[in-house]
């Protein structure tokens, strides 16, 4: 039987952790003996990881990152399976326990390897690492691009675009063919710069004052959420949005929105819109990095980042004025177009070369 070792910095429920849990799934199936290595925080993933069959160590969790070299390089000197490392904290670690000559990484993120060092140091430890890399997948063309234009890899190092799988344990609802004013619009993501949560509230305020039956759904959490509470009470919104800090079925409240928006500044793939197409919800998105790649680069409900004018607008006419039926074909063909069999297969021919 094949072997795979996984190690992740966390498997809190986030997009590159959940993903990873599709993975192991698929990968299983596939008859893979699949390990998850994970160095810190909550154990969010374990049961569904353990439930899919995938052994979990926990041998490193939470120590400090000497004591976690160590202990990696014992694992790995009775292991020949493949290693595959996903975000920056665990390729560093992989790049300083692993005696072998490679390993194999996946880049989840279209922002530099340290997003909080200055470029060039960010730049320089990603190429050093790099040296040790069979192969880098990035998870859309937006990444490979971040990658390539920020030089964060070696030039020897190929970049293979493999894109995410949505959750084929999700149902998949049709879209509703009705037109409809939408009162509940909602988003899930965290509370952070990144996803620019300030275009979305200053949209919902306008859009409400025509329509005061809506109601937005945040479901987050981060270091904004008393600033972005702060910032909704002062447009006199403080009745009209209802905060989640978390949920581990964020699909149980889409399904229910009329209308959902990722408000984005970027992002490495966004998960968040395999699952709101699945959930049978016009969607609104940011038009940025790998957003485009996911919904369509025609896809009539992607607004100017940043522009909660253009993202009012596009709320109107994706909801009330596009046609239905045609919105419906082209979620249908963009979830064929993340088929997670696909997805566990186009990394078993990386794996196998």
């Amino acid at each position: 039987m094949n072997e795979v070792i996984h190690c992740i910095t966390t498997i809190e429920r986030g997009g590159a952790e959940k993903q990873l849990l599709i993975l192991v799934k698929e990968q299983i199936k596939l008859g893979y003996n699949v390990t998850v290595i994970f160095l810190k925080g909550k154990p969010d993933l374990k049961t569904e990881l353990e439930y899919a069959g995938a052994k979990i160590c926990t041998d490193l969790l939470n120590s400090s990152f000497l004591v976690q070299v160590k202990k990696l390089r014992q694992i790995l000197k009775y292991n020949s399976g493949i290693l595959h490392a996903h975000l920056p904290r665990s390729e560093l670690l992989c790049f300083i326990a692993n005696s072998r000559d490679k390993f194999l990484v996946t880049r989840h993120n279209s922002e530099q390897f340290f997003p909080k060092a200055p470029r060039i140091i960010s730049s320089l430890i990603s190429r050093y690492i790099s040296k040790k890399f069979t192969a880098c997948l990035a998870i859309s063309n937006a990444v490979k691009k971040h990658l390539e234009s920020y030089n964060e890899l070696r030039k020897n190092v190929s970049i293979r675009v493999v894109y995410y799988g949505y959750d084929d344990n999700l149902p998949t609802r049709m879209l509703s063919l009705n037109k409809f004013q939408p009162s509940l619009i909602g988003t899930v993501g965290r509370l952070v710069t990144q996803k620019d949560q300030k275009t979305l509230i200053t949209a919902f305020a306008r859009y409400h004052e025509r329509n005061s039956k809506s109601h937005l759904l945040i479901i987050g959490d981060g270091v904004l959420r008393d600033n972005l509470k702060v910032f909704s009470k002062n447009l006199g919104l403080n009745r009209n949005i209802t905060w989640i800090k978390n949920t581990s079925d964020p699909y149980f409240f889409m399904k229910h929105m009329d209308l959902f928006i990722l408000t984005s500044n970027y992002e490495g793939f966004g998960l968040v819109l395999l699952e709101a197409m699945q959930s049978g919800v016009p969607i609104v998105a940011a038009n940025n990095s790998s957003i485009p790649e996911v919904l369509g680069e025609e896809y009539p409900g992607l607004f100017k980042t940043g522009n909660a004018s253009d993202c009012l607008d596009k709320m109107s006419y994706i909801c009330e004025r596009f046609d239905r039926e045609k919105l419906r074909n082209m979620y249908e063909m963009n979830l064929a177009k993340f088929n997670p069999e696909r997805m566990a297969k186009s990394i078993e021919e990386i794996y196998k070369k």
